[in-house]
């Protein structure tokens, strides 16, 4: 509906006329009475009837203390009061200032200029009702005495007035201007903007002043013109769009997101645009954060160093995983994704029956060892911990699990470690004692032989000669121990030096009808010490060959990779048993009937005093064992 023919806003218009004619006629009588306060001012007393019967409140009072001189009636029926109550009292103790402060600003105004004109101030009448008056005031003399003449026109009814037309037009604007969804008018013809409201324009960051009277091309509103032709479309089709997001331009050049409804309207023959629009660009913005804060906890879920499973408490189901537990299992995400693995495939009941009742009770559990199943097979050591989440509005399990095998192994490692160093000290004290009263005994034991006194007796002399030897060698690896500080490591080929002891490991292998294969690759020395390392492949060699007793194939091989120079002594005996490989390597524990338990004890401690690292692995094909040794650097 056009202007034209709405009533409420005729009436307004006609209601907004007669106000400024009001205004104006009350304006000509101000005029009129500053006129006549000048002219009061030179001859007051000669124009007596001009203040008495004037129609607009008028006073008389002194300058300073407020003593009201004289008043006329007009005054005294805007007040209230009696010429009696007034003459010759201060409107200070009548409390006709409703702000006793204002009067005292607009003295020292007076003081200043010699009169005030049009200033608003608040009068209080005699039943103490407060009147908002125009107030204009001259400085006069009379008989010697500063004093003031002052006029005042109540223009409460012409604010009583103005507040109902500003009311009115609130009631018609909250339609529009103050709705707080951006509303605009745009010609069809040419996009510029009749009218807009607050929220429309500021949205951009503009005024209404900046946008009224401008097209939308010059203002540069459309982040992407393809949008408004579709707009245009739309609305030569259908005559509206509901609903519709696309992206606009700010003020600063930023692209901010709308979502709008849009209307073709008639008004007076010529296509309007009707545009009502809500501002999305913090929604989006949070979206984008939101999907950013999705990302980076994706990352981090993925970039954790330890499993991390997402399991449903309902049926145990594993819902999520991170990388890390799909690198563990050697699955792909796509793999697991089909495939459905359960919590009690990797975690034994019997272990994590304490966890989860800890879980289901306290909504969290730390630190329970169990034994972790991958799906490859192999079985690690780990550390369970979880606390109870909600996960797409289901009870779930977020459950990490921190492998502790290596540390384990570490932990078993070095308590065999502190071992040989038990055993190497009590070697390093007893071994001489113990040896130097055993080859006394032996000399004796020789020394008997020779005589014919003990013929009869020469087979038990043998047999205590050799439980004699054997004690001694038992010293021999005692001492072994006792030098791991005193390795005398220099660069040598590790190939050659297993080469040299080639003919000495065919004799004993031939002995046990055992074929030795070799595949010897390293090119690059290693820091090695000659007669440890004779030991070393020495000892491993002869527990593979005891290994098969039966005959077989016993492979020494060498490699180089990026770990280091590597030998591998495999055997094809029957593996070693589970339930004793963590003991391996342990003084005195050994497998062998007549076995001292040392010879590993003493590998593991050449090994120790190369730096370098020996692993083991075994099954029912063989056991073999890998020695690393650190490349010579530079």
């Amino acid at each position: 509906m056009t202007g034209a023919n709405n009533p409420s806003i005729s009436y307004r218009n006609e209601y907004i006329r007669e106000l400024e004619a009001e205004i104006k006629r009350q304006r000509k009588i101000i005029d009129r009475l500053n006129t006549e306060l000048e002219n009061w001012r030179i001859v007051a007393m000669k124009f007596g009837d001009a203040f008495y019967h004037n129609q607009i409140p008028m006073m008389v009072s002194s300058y300073e203390e407020g003593i009201i001189i004289e008043v006329n009636e007009a005054l005294l029926d805007a007040l209230g009061f009696t010429r009696k109550e007034l003459l010759n009292k201060s409107i200070f103790d009548l409390q006709i200032w409703a702000d006793p402060q204002e009067r005292k600003k607009m003295v020292t105004e007076i003081a200043e200029q010699g009169y005030v004109r049009n200033r608003y101030t608040e009068f209080r009448m005699k039943n103490g009702q407060i009147g908002i008056c125009l107030l204009a005031s001259s400085l006069i003399e009379l008989d010697g005495n500063r004093c003031l003449i002052s006029s005042v026109l109540n223009i409460d009814k012409q604010i009583e007035l103005q507040k109902s037309l500003e009311l009115a037009n609130e009631k018609f604007s909250k339609a529009f201007n103050q709705n707080l969804t951006g509303m605009s008018i745009s010609r069809v013809s040419d996009g510029v903007y009749i009218d807009v409201n607050e929220r429309f324009a500021s949205t951009p960051g503009y005024t209404r002043e900046e946008v009224i009277g401008q097209s939308v091309f010059k203002l540069g509103l459309w982040a992407d013109l393809k949008d408004r032709q579709r707009v245009f479309e739309a609305l030569m089709t259908d005559g509206y769009i509901e609903g519709m997001e696309f992206g606009y331009r700010m003020k600063t050049g930023e692209i901010g997101y709308v979502i709008s409804s849009i209307n073709l309207i008639d008004i007076e023959g010529e296509d309007y645009i009707l545009a009502t629009m809500v501002d999305i660009t913090k929604r989006k913005q949070a979206e984008e954060s939101l999907k950013q804060s999705q990302q980076l906890l994706h990352q981090i879920f993925n970039s954790i160093p330890m499993s991390i499973l997402i399991v449903s408490l309902k049926d145990k189901r594993i819902i999520e995983v991170n990388d890390r537990f799909l690198l563990r299992n050697k699955l792909t995400r796509e793999e697991f994704t089909r495939q459905e693995v359960y919590f009690d495939q990797l975690f034994d009941m019997d272990e994590t029956t304490d966890f989860v009742m800890e879980l289901l009770q306290n909504h969290k559990a730390m630190n329970y060892e169990v034994k972790y199943h991958l799906t490859t097979g192999e079985e690690r050591v780990s550390l369970l911990s979880g606390v109870k989440v909600s996960w797409e509005g289901e009870d779930c399990l977020l459950a990490v699990a921190n492998d502790i095998t290596e540390l384990r192994h570490y932990q078993k490692e070095m308590a065999r470690l502190d071992n040989l160093k038990l055993i190497g000290q009590m070697s390093a004290g007893m071994a001489h004692e113990i040896r130097n009263p055993m080859t006394s005994i032996r000399g004796y034991l020789e020394l008997f032989k020779m005589r014919d006194c003990y013929k009869n007796d020469i087979d038990a002399l043998e047999l205590m000669i050799e439980e004699i030897d054997r004690l001694n060698e038992l010293i021999t690896k005692f001492m072994s121990l006792a030098q791991d500080k005193n390795a005398d490591l220099r660069p040598h080929y590790l190939k050659d030096a297993i080469l040299n002891l080639m003919p000495l490991i065919l004799v004993d292998a031939y002995q046990k009808n055992i074929i030795i294969e070799t595949d010897l690759q390293d090119y690059v020395q290693v820091m090695l010490d000659q007669a440890q390392i004779r030991q070393l492949i020495f000892n491993l060699v002869r527990n593979g060959l005891d290994a098969m007793p039966d005959g077989g194939v016993l492979r020494v091989s060498t490699y180089q990779d990026s770990d280091g120079v590597n030998m591998l002594i495999q055997d094809q005996g029957r593996g070693i048993p589970a339930d004793v490989i963590g003991q391996i390597g342990t003084p005195f524990f050994t497998t062998k009937d007549e076995g001292t338990g040392l010879g590993l004890a003493v590998c593991y401690s050449i090994v120790e005093n190369h730096h370098a690292k020996i692993d083991l692995t075994t099954g029912s094909e063989g056991t073999t064992f890998k020695i690393t040794f650190p490349m010579i650097l530079g």
